[in-house]
C-alpha cells in the first residue's frame, strides 16, 4: 500500500439500516437546535484558489464542541450517541469525533483547503476550521485537473466505486508529500458524472485496497469529514457512506483532482498536502 497509515478500515461488507442512520442524523439535528446560542457570530471569508479566484467560505460555532473537562452540552452527548451509531451501521472509523470542533467544518473546505490558500490570519484556535458550500472555482478554474475518473456504476443503489489500479499506482510517486510527514499527500475526490456539476461530497484519497475478484480493479481508502458530524476512515459506496437524498452514493462516477502541471506552492500555500492544521481543522 502506498500509504502508510490504514486505520483499521473493515474491508468486508456490513450490514446497514438507513433508518437508524436517519435517525441519528436526525437527533444530531435536535441538537443542534436546542443549543444553538442565539446571536452566535457568523464570520464570512475567502481562500483563493491557486489561480488567485475567490471561493465563499464561513465559520460558525459548532453547537456539539466539548472541550472535555466541562459537562458536556446536550448537542456534544448526542453527537456522540450519532457518532457510536454510525460506526456500527457503517463501513467506517472515527478519526476526530465531532465534538472535538469548536467551528463547523465540511467536507469540501476539509479536502480543498490544502490545496489552496491558508486562513493564517484568522484568530486561534482552530483558524482552518471553515465551512465551503462550493468548490467547483478549484476545478473550473483549472488550478486542480481531473486526473482519474472512477469506472461507470451500473447503479448508484448498490457497490462501492471502484478504479483500474493502473491509474491509481502512479499517483504517490507523482504527488509527493513536500513536507515528508507522509510517503504522498492524497487528493481530493468528488463525486461528478461531469465536471458542470458541483458535488455532494469531497473526501481525501490516501489509500486502496483491492477489489473482489479481479486484480486490475482497487476501490479507494479515504479521509473525510462528513459535514456536522467527525473525520473518518472509510471506503465510498452504500454500506460505507450515506445514501438518500442528501448522501454521498447518487451519482455513477467519482473523480479524483490533483493540482496542475508545474504546479509549486508559494509562501501562501505553505501548508500544501498534510498540514496537521489543515488537516484536522485545529
Amino acid at each position: 500500500m502506498p500509504f502508510r497509515y490504514y486505520h483499521g478500515l473493515k474491508v468486508g461488507t456490513s450490514s446497514i439500516n438507513e433508518n437508524n442512520i436517519m435517525r441519528a442524523i436526525a437527533l444530531l439535528l435536535v441538537g443542534v437546535i436546542l443549543t444553538f446560542e442565539a446571536g452566535a457570530q457568523t464570520q464570512f471569508g475567502f481562500r483563493y484558489t491557486h489561480k488567485s479566484n475567490l471561493v465563499g467560505i464561513q465559520r460558525k460555532p459548532n453547537p456539539a464542541y466539548w472541550d472535555g473537562v466541562k459537562i458536556p452540552t446536550l448537542a456534544a452527548k448526542e453527537a456522540m450517541d450519532v457518532e457510536y451509531m454510525l460506526q456500527f451501521e457503517l463501513n467506517m472509523t472515527i478519526l476526530v469525533p465531532a465534538y472535538r470542533f469548536q467551528y463547523k467544518r465540511n467536507c469540501h473546505d476539509f479536502a480543498w483547503a490544502p490545496f489552496m490558500s491558508c486562513m493564517c490570519n484568522t484568530s486561534p484556535p482552530q483558524r482552518e476550521a471553515w465551512w465551503m458550500d462550493d468548490p467547483t472555482q478549484n476545478f473550473s478554474d483549472g488550478s486542480m485537473v481531473n486526473v482519474v475518473l472512477s469506472l461507470p456504476k451500473v447503479s448508484t443503489a448498490i457497490g462501492h466505486y471502484e478504479y483500474l489500479k493502473s491509474e491509481l499506482s502512479g499517483l504517490p510517486s507523482a504527488y509527493p508529500c513536500i513536507s515528508g510527514i507522509n510517503s504522498w499527500m492524497g487528493l481530493p475526490v468528488s463525486d461528478l458524472d461531469d465536471l458542470s456539476q458541483k458535488p455532494a461530497h469531497t473526501a481525501i484519497l490516501y489509500n486502496w485496497v483491492q477489489s473482489a475478484g479481479n486484480p486490475d480493479i482497487v476501490e479507494g481508502a479515504y479521509f473525510s469529514k462528513w459535514g456536522d458530524f467527525g473525520i473518518y476512515a472509510h471506503l465510498w459506496g452504500p454500506g460505507s457512506t450515506p445514501s438518500g437524498v442528501n448522501g454521498y452514493n447518487g451519482r455513477y462516477h467519482l473523480r479524483i483532482f490533483a493540482p496542475r502541471v508545474n504546479w509549486t506552492p508559494d509562501i501562501l500555500f505553505s501548508a500544501w498536502g498534510d498540514s496537521p492544521e489543515i488537516i484536522s481543522g485545529y
